[in-house]
This record gives C-alpha cells, structure tokens and sequence, in this order.
C-alpha cells in the first residue's frame, strides 16, 4: 500500500523500513476506504514516522493520553523537524490528532484516569502491568474497578501508602448499596487484591496487604439456572431475521453466543480470515487460558454470518468479523456486544438471572445438559481449561465438537 500511496523513491523506502508498517498500512487502508483523500494520507503517513520516532515505537503497546501529549511537547521542540516558521499554540495538534487515531484504531489507547488527584499516577502504570498478563476484557474491568476504589478512597486517605482495611470495606458496602451482587462484589475484591499485589512487586509502600481484603462466600454451584430458558433463546435468534442492518448484524452475534456459548470478547475477536467456507469450519481463541478450537459451522449459524457479511458488513479494511456500521468503520468491543445482547433481551421481555452474552452460555450449557450431553464434552465444547479438563485444546476432537455442535435448532425445544 505504501508502494503506490509514496511516490517519491527515498521517502519510499524510509516509510518501508521504519518499524510497525503493517500497522501503519491499515490504519492509513482504512482511511482511504472511509474517503480520505490521497494527499491527506500522505500526510498522515509523515505524521506517523514523527510518532513512531518521539515515541520510541517499536511495537505496537499501550499508551496513555499523557504520554501522547509528552510526546507532542517534545515534537514541537525536536530540531530535527523542519518547519517553515516557528511553532505555536495549535502546531501540535496534527501530530497529536495522528497519533491518538491510529493508537485508537489499533486499541492501545488505555483509559483516562484522574491523574490530578493523589493515588492517579499509579494507575497508567499498573494498566501497562496487566496489559498483556490476562485476558483483555479483564484487564480494562481490573483497572475500571481499581480506579472507582481509588477515586472512593482519595476521600478519606491523603496518600496511598495509608489505605487500610477500613477503605476497602467502605468502599464495598458502597457497591452493595448500588444494588450489586455477591458474584460482583467478589470480582471487585479480586481486582483490588491483583493492584495490591503489582504495588507490592514494585516496591510501592502499603500498609494494606492483599490477604486482608477478604471476598464474601459465594455458591459456587447454585442449582437454579442463570441464563434463560431455551425457548426464550429460540425466540431472541428468530429477530432481525428480515430487519435492518443493525439487526442482520445482531443475529449473527446472537447465533454464535448461543449455539457455541462464546464470550463477547470472543466474538469480537473472530477475523474474516477465521472461517474456513471450504470446510465449513471456524476458528476461536478463546478469551481464557489462550486456547484454539476449531469447530464446525452449523448451518444455521453460518447462514446468519455469510447473510451479514454479504449485506451489512461495510466493504472495508478492517479484518475483524464484526464492525461498526458507521464510519469510521472499527472493530467492536466486548462492551457493545453485552449491550446488544441485553437490549434485544429486554425488547422480548426475556426472565434471566444475568443477562448478556454470558446468560446466553449459560443457557446453551444447561440445554445441552439436559440433553445428555456429558460434562467433560460440555468443558471441552465451552473451551473450559479447569483440573478436569486439563491440555482440552490439543485432545478435543472435531468429531466430538461436532457432536455437540450440530444439534439441529428444532430438536432443542
């Protein structure tokens, strides 16, 4: 793409030996799909050679808003910059503008934090911690929740080395108050332990230690189902089947959270380039543990996908299934396949203890249960990497995946 885009010989070459050039390559393709003109991605594409060498870019990483207007600073005082009369006011704010978007197109802006106050400059830091160590969904809920505490503790603590004992449980009978539940509440306090265990491997002074913060007693097994009965699931993958673009796109969410009970993030993460048409199989990494499955496309499953991909997936560069509607065309997120999920949900007036992707797992592993399917098959199907189900991703057979797989839509009433 560089190739045709840089005319000139030596500015060629310089943009296709600088690091990160695929990365660079799609964001500048998808610019051209959304209608910007050549010269403005020329441009850009200058810009980006700026941002890759204040910034130190080697590879793509997580970077903070700070770090970017630091950067911005230094580009207007780089001398190895050429401009035509001295920089003002608004000279940063291309360099700025280029790399926020293509830093944002690639997801690796890391949420704003509240760095004015006492305990806002660790938090930057500890996202780049966990960025990378566990799954990404999970990493933006630790550092959502680890910010909300920090926020509730800055008014009682003036430093971070004083938290006690005494502000995190203030901190969680506030979110009992707010109406949450003990499963929340307990992932809350995970999340607060795993910040107080970083502060600790990184020398930063705490009186308050992780084994202090103690999560309530959950049911692990609870015997009543979570997610909603399968006739209701029936009737949530029957919408949108002739509606507009947004609902063709929803179905075929709906399809793969409910026949192969996969995680939003999951789904967010399936490419173009992970259906095999041909052999009609797909790919999934799975969110958890960093297994691969390949499973058989179902036929109704697949016929919701190819109907969105032929009619409401906008022709553009992005490589990820599902996409924005609207341009900019972007990847979606976790987030908005929950939200998706829960409105159609509410629209039927549909009963489920949870609700979202995740209730629609839980009501195809019940199903199957309850159709005699095994346990471990069950495990194995859901991409389950616990004591009895340990190496899973290099023993499941496709034969097996199969066999929980294509049950037909009309059997599972």
């Amino acid at each position: 793409m560089i190739e045709t885009l840089i005319r000139r010989s030596d500015r060629r070459t310089h943009h296709l030996n600088a690091p990160l050039l695929a990365e660079r390559e799609q964001f500048l393709s998808n610019l051209l799909t959304q209608g910007v003109s050549e010269n403005q991605v020329r441009t850009i594409a200058a810009e980006l050679l700026n941002v890759i060498r204040i910034m130190g870019l080697e590879g793509m990483r997580m970077v903070g808003e700070s770090e970017i207007e630091d950067a911005t600073q230094r580009w207007l005082l780089d001398e190895l910059v050429l401009r035509p009369c001295a920089p003002t006011r608004n000279s940063g704010d291309k360099f700025r503008r280029a790399a926020t978007k293509w830093l944002r197109f690639h997801n690796r802006i890391l949420p704003a934090t509240n760095e004015t106050g006492p305990f806002g400059g660790v938090m930057l830091q500890y996202a780049v911690y966990l960025d990378g160590r566990i799954a990404k969904e999970t990493s933006r809920s630790y550092v959502r929740i680890v910010r909300n505490f920090l926020r509730f503790a800055e008014q009682r603590q003036p430093f971070l080395g004083s938290l006690t004992v005494a502000d995190v449980s203030g901190y969680l009978d506030a979110q009992r108050q707010a109406g949450n539940c003990l499963g929340t509440i307990a992932a809350h306090c995970q999340a607060i332990r795993t910040f107080l265990r970083y502060c600790k491997s990184n020398a930063i002074a705490l009186q308050l230690r992780a084994d202090q913060v103690r999560s309530p007693r959950v049911r692990r097994y609870d015997p009543h189902p979570r997610g909603p009965r399968w006739r209701d699931v029936r009737r949530l993958l029957r919408i949108g089947a002739d509606a507009n673009l947004a609902d063709i796109r929803a179905r075929a969410i709906l399809f793969l959270c409910s026949i192969y009970a996969m995680r939003a993030s999951e789904v967010t993460n399936l490419k173009m380039s992970d259906f095999d048409w041909v052999g009609e199989e797909f790919t999934v990494r799975r969110a958890k543990g960093g297994g691969v499955q390949r499973f058989p496309i179902q036929f109704e499953v697949g016929e919701a996908i190819l109907k969105y991909i032929r009619f409401a997936r906008p022709n553009c560069s992005c490589r990820t299934l599902f996409v924005s509607l609207n341009p900019p065309y972007r990847p979606l997120i976790a987030s908005t396949i929950r939200v998706l999920v829960e409105r159609r949900m509410q629209r039927l007036n549909i009963r489920s203890v949870t609700r979202g992707p995740h209730a629609l797992r839980h009501a195809c592993a019940t199903e199957l249960l309850s159709k005699g399917v095994s346990v471990r098959e069950i495990a194995d199907f859901l991409g389950h990497n616990g004591v009895e189900s340990v190496s899973v991703y290099a023993k499941c057979s496709l034969r097996a995946l199969r066999e929980v797989a294509e049950f037909p839509l009309e059997a599972l009433k």
